[in-house]
């Protein structure tokens, strides 16, 4: 018998429902070139939470970098953040960088809810929802797990637990 934790669980409702959703909406994808795993990470510029912009993944290169791209409608990835929080304080004096990205408008929403939440790790908006069609996302939360060079070890629809997260990170860091 398979026993599976509540969470695991939920994780796995919660990626049927989101890939069964883009399905019934008619979601492709992207028509462009998406990013898969062994691929460098196209580069951009998003404006920041707090001001300044961000460029990903230059501004993360040399660290491990998790990228997780959410929306407002999406309650498992504002659920999700404030697990991370801690994993992100622990290991970012050791090369890990973390960056949520907001997909759609809501650069003010995004700065009261990192400031709600308690979040130190920077928040990048794109607005127009153009990185995500660039990078091939369909649905979210979705996390793209780079290597010290911003090549893709992992592409993770629907994100990863915190246990999960802190494993991944002691075997790269």
């Amino acid at each position: 018998m398979i026993s599976i934790s509540r969470n695991s669980a939920l994780y796995i409702t919660m990626t049927v429902l989101l890939l069964a959703s883009a399905l019934a909406s008619g979601c492709q994808g992207s028509k462009g070139p998406t990013v898969s795993k062994g691929s460098v990470l196209p580069g951009i510029s998003l404006p920041a939470t707090d001001g300044r912009q961000l460029n990903i993944p230059g501004d993360m290169k040399g660290d491990l970098t998790v990228l997780l791209f959410w929306s407002q409608g999406c309650h498992y990835c504002k659920k999700e953040m404030p697990l991370i929080e801690p994993l992100y304080r622990k290991y970012r004096e050791r090369g890990f960088s973390f960056v949520a990205i907001h997909m759609g408008p809501g650069m003010e929403a995004s700065r009261e809810m990192k400031e709600e939440m308690g979040l130190s790790f920077p928040i990048a908006v794109d607005e127009s929802s153009s990185l995500g069609k660039r990078y091939g996302i369909v649905s979210v939360p979705t996390m793209f797990v780079l290597d010290r060079n911003g090549i893709v070890l992992e592409k993770v629809l629907g994100g990863l637990g915190a246990g999960d997260l802190e494993k991944l990170i002691k075997e790269n860091i």
